[in-house]
Order: C-alpha cells, then structure tokens, then sequence
C-alpha cells in the first residue's frame, strides 16, 4: 500500500465538496489519496471539535489522527456515500476517542481540583449526549449556509477566511487591505449572528466552527 500522509496541506484544499463522492468511493477502494483529500479537507474543523474538550492541541491531533486511522481500516465497510453521512461517522468516532481520553484522564487522577474534576464530569456527559447524526448535521450545514448570506461581503470573507482557510486575523487583514481591529470587529459580528441562528444546536454548533 502506498504510503498514508496524515497532516493537513494547502496545497492539497481542493473543492472537495463538489468531488467528495468520489473521493468516498476512492477511499472504500483504498485509494491513499482520496483518503489524504479527505484528512486535509476534515482535519482543522475535527481538531477545533476536539480541542474544545481536551484543551490540548497535541492531544487533539492525536485523537483526530486516530479517527483517521479507524477510517482508513474501516474503509470497506463505511456505509457513508455523501458528506454529511461521512462527518456523522468522522465525528461519532471522535466524541468517542474524547471521552475515553476523557474518562482516562479522570481514572488517573489528573483533574487536579474538585472543580476541574467536577467539569471534567459536565464535560464528559454533555459529549455523550451531543448528537452527531446525520439529520443534524444536514440541518447545522443548512442554517449556517443561510446564516452566511446574511452577513455582509466584508464580515462573510472575513469569517471564511479564519474558520475556512485558516488564516490568522494579520493575514486576513493584510489580503483584505484592512486592519486587524477591522478583522476582529467582523469575526465579533459574525460570531454573534452564528451563536443566535444556531442557539438551538449548541454545542453541536461547534462541529461548524462557530461555537
């Protein structure tokens, strides 16, 4: 088998959303980079989910390689043909691998105060019970390509290119001519009209980045 690069690339951030059927049906068919299109399209929004709940970036990465990895063995039976069916399944996988890092880190001992401990608790319990089905996901991509309509050019470009392309408040502010002030101000406004239209869909919103 051809080797399987697992780290996020530029260069390789394609449409795929146009394409991700094939790419589907590439990867069932152990094609490596059909399975490399898909980790560096999914990787920063899984890393972002994890990170939410771990708080540590390297253990994110961890965790979401070894998502990657439980696909890529599992290729010939995943029963996702479309990209809503796939992010339930990436994601379904990742809670998981959140909480049993979760629940091992509480057997050890590592909440280091009662609070810390008691929110290790909260947070273990509310990933359980976070729904990473496919109908909601279908319903959180559908309000917040509605919710991007709203926003005006300027706020829109500018959310996309922090949460989308993944590009620091300077480096938006250099490509768009305006400062980073500019820039903060937008993702502030943004984020406000995201957290109302999805206020029913949190913390589940955080799928999308938006939380």
């Amino acid at each position: 088998m051809d080797t399987i690069i697992l780290h996020p690339s530029k260069k390789q951030n394609i449409a795929l959303k146009t394409n991700v059927e094939q790419a589907i049906v590439g990867l069932k068919a152990g094609n490596p980079i059909s399975f490399n299109l898909l980790f560096t399209e999914y990787y920063r929004r899984l890393h972002f989910f994890a990170l939410q709940y771990v708080q540590h970036s390297d253990v994110s990465d961890n965790l979401v390689q070894d998502t990657y990895l439980a696909l890529w063995k599992n290729r010939k039976n995943i029963k996702a043909n479309h990209e809503a069916a796939l992010l339930s399944w990436l994601y379904t996988v990742l809670k998981n691998n959140c909480c049993h890092y979760l629940k091992q880190k509480k057997a050890r001992h590592e909440f280091s105060a009662k609070l810390l401990q008691e929110q290790g608790e909260l947070d273990i319990a509310g990933l359980e019970q976070l729904d990473t089905s496919e109908q909601v996901l279908h319903e959180i991509n559908a309000i917040v390509e509605d919710t991007l309509e709203k926003l005006s050019p300027q706020c829109r470009r500018v959310f996309e290119m922090s949460r989308f392309d993944g590009l620091k408040n300077k480096e938006i502010a250099a490509e768009l001519s305006i400062t980073t002030k500019a820039v903060e101000r937008n993702m502030t406004r943004a984020l406000k009209v995201f957290r109302i239209s999805l206020r029913e869909y949190l913390p589940a919103a955080l799928l999308f980045w938006v939380g």
